[in-house]
């Protein structure tokens, strides 16, 4: 289970939504495109969600009209997006396109979070938690890799950015 969580109201957009078993012997277990609305099969409920046009992206100078889940700022309450229940190893693979406020200012108030729950949706958990060498402590989730959150911000990115996760050197297991 994944789920992006926005609290604020602000504009962010998922698209290319791709979780892979990364070899022949695990198939794609979600796909998701948002060209012909949601594969409902793939999500639990996407509060504050809507396909539509939004930031379009931009190739060679022209933009292209592509479809994609967008969350308005204008909707009260959560904005998130949870897939259906998926069995995960570390081959999987997650992979995704997003954009957080189009071309705003940057901000650090209010992120979008990509997280993943152990017990059905009861606890949340940063997919990414961020890691780094310091005097302080460390997350028990941290691999031997340094690395930042999987928290994206309004303003960090102009347009889009194509997100790649490999769940091999990630702690998931309880």
């Amino acid at each position: 289970m994944l789920d992006a969580v926005c609290k604020k109201e602000e504009i962010w957009i998922v698209d290319d939504f791709i979780i892979d078993g990364n070899n022949l012997n695990n198939p794609v277990m979600l796909l998701d495109t948002f060209d012909f609305g949601p594969r409902e099969d793939n999500w639990f409920f996407y509060p504050g969600g809507n396909i539509g046009l939004y930031c379009p992206y931009s190739s060679k100078g022209a933009p292209e009209e592509d479809s994609a889940m967008v969350f308005v700022s204008n909707e009260v309450g959560e904005h998130s997006i949870t897939t259906r229940d998926l069995n995960v190893n570390e081959n999987t693979i997650i992979q995704f396109e997003i954009n957080v406020g189009c071309s705003t200012d940057s901000s650090s108030a209010d992120p979008v979070r990509l997280e993943f729950s152990r017990d059905f949706g009861a606890t949340w958990h940063l997919l990414l938690p961020l890691c780094y060498h310091s005097g302080s402590h460390i997350s028990s989730l941290c691999s031997t890799e340094h690395h930042p959150s999987s928290t994206y911000y309004a303003g960090t990115m102009q347009g889009w950015r194509r997100e790649v996760v490999h769940f091999g050197k990630l702690h998931l297991c309880g």
